[in-house]
């Protein structure tokens, strides 16, 4: 039997794919209901369509432009292939639907509360599973009790969802705000607002509301910490295997961490025994080089902030923009360096 420890979006499609090859499967959440609570801002690219289909059932939005803005209120926008919104707790419930009818079987307020050797201890009642899968989120009790939690760094994200006037596909990013802000449209009346932050999120996320919706009104809040993607972090132990949040598979680019973490649970699902081996081999490129980004980005000051929006108001930048994915900065960080040469003075924020 294989015990998945957190019902999640990554959680459920691991448990769903493991039942698929004939696994016995089981999924425990600790919340009582699927999708709850939600802390995540539900945007994705059409490479999701690698793992799920889309459906109404989950499928509320869809963004085709995005307007980016620097420290000194100029802005660039830029059209991008048609962004997904998904209603984050349905499309859990979907995932997870989508596991119980391959035969898994999902418990619901079930609490891990020790895992000891091969043993869990669930609610009281002790299990020894053949393998374990931790899908429990940044501070997964799973890799705390098997030694592998390491020294984690994380963001913080502070959102909520917001009454408030906008274009339903236009997506709104702040550059030089915590690490950035963002609002994602629901439709024309509600959107997403937040802010990921080292530090002072919650202030950053004052300072956003009151300059962007200031007559809006907060209609639910949404926040958690990010964790950033670390290669040296084990994510494989004995009969421990651990994807999505909990293993950091998050870009750091843009902290997104559901197609990377269902990406993984197809590498563990092909091959159990040499997950983590495979995972870098296929995932961990796209991975650290959103890492690097982001220790670069790190070292921008506002000015620098201004000059990157000066750069992506040409013309050819904008195309290369328009013909890539956010998810694989690799396929065209070299073309926008032969587009517009500037762009390698950032480079040396590198070293």
């Amino acid at each position: 039997m294989i015990a998945v420890i957190g019902g999640g979006p990554v959680g459920s499609y691991a448990a769903y794919l493991l039942a698929k090859k004939g696994h016995q499967v089981e999924v425990f959440d600790e919340p009582k209901d699927i999708g709850r609570p939600v802390a995540c801002t539900g945007i994705l690219t059409p490479q999701i369509g690698e793992v799920v289909k889309l459906s109404k059932e989950f499928h509320i939005n869809t963004c085709t432009r995005t307007r980016v803005y620097s420290p000194n209120g100029k802005s660039v926008e830029i059209k991008i292939k048609p962004n997904p919104i998904f209603d984050r707790a349905n499309f859990d419930a979907f995932i997870a639907k989508m596991a119980e009818d391959e035969g898994v079987k999902i418990n619901l307020s079930h609490k891990l509360k020790a895992l000891d050797g091969k043993k869990i201890d669930v609610n009281g009642k002790i299990l020894e599973p053949d393998y374990i899968i931790g899908a429990d989120g940044p501070a997964s009790m799973v890799a705390k009790s098997k030694g592998i939690l390491g020294n984690r760094k994380f963001s913080v994200g502070v959102q909520a969802r917001v009454q408030t006037k906008c274009e339903s596909d236009l997506v709104e990013f702040w550059l030089g705000r915590g690490e950035f802000a963002w609002l994602v449209p629901e439709d024309e009346h509600t959107a997403r607002v937040g802010v990921a932050a080292y530090r002072n999120a919650g202030e950053e996320f004052k300072r956003l509301i009151r300059d962007r919706c200031s007559d809006g009104k907060i209609l639910e809040w949404q926040s958690g910490v990010i964790p950033i993607y670390n290669p040296k972090h084990l994510i494989q132990k004995d009969n421990v295997r651990l994807v999505g949040d909990a293993a950091c598979h998050v870009k750091a680019t843009t902290y997104g961490g559901i197609l990377f973490g269902m990406l993984a649970a197809r590498e563990l699902s092909n091959d159990i025994d040499n997950y983590s081996e495979n995972v870098r081999k296929h995932l961990a490129k796209e991975l650290n080089l959103a890492l690097k980004i982001r220790k670069m980005m790190d070292k921008f000051s506002d000015e620098d902030y201004n000059e990157l929006i000066s750069l992506c108001e040409k013309d050819k930048v904008k195309r290369i923009f328009e013909r890539h994915d956010r998810d694989y900065p690799s396929k065209m960080l070299f073309k926008l360096m032969v587009a517009q040469p500037a762009f390698l003075k950032f480079a040396k924020k590198l070293i």
